[in-house]
């Protein structure tokens, strides 16, 4: 980022990925169908989800990608507000 990396994949988080998939297609947008994928955190916990790609072209060229994640977002993502509390 420091040297113009310039812009990456995004996404758009949907509750229901498959329903998304119909809807695009309906619309006549060549969509993916969902895929199922996850990893493992080096402390041993399971993260899953499942993602569709909008559009023919790599994830991240035009349009964003689906996600649905899985796992419960607290066990996930763990924002830091530079030592500020949030909630």
């Amino acid at each position: 980022m420091q040297v113009d990396g310039g812009f990456c994949a995004w996404a758009v988080r949907e509750k229901d990925v498959a329903a998304e998939v119909q809807r695009l297609r309906a619309a006549g947008i060549a969509v993916s169908a969902p895929v199922g994928n996850g990893r493992q955190r080096p402390d041993g916990a399971r993260l899953d989800w499942e993602t569709a790609r909008v559009g023919t072209e790599p994830n991240g060229t035009f349009f964003p990608f689906l996600i649905h994640d899985l796992t419960p977002r607290e066990q996930r993502a763990f924002p830091d507000f530079g030592g500020v509390t949030k909630g």
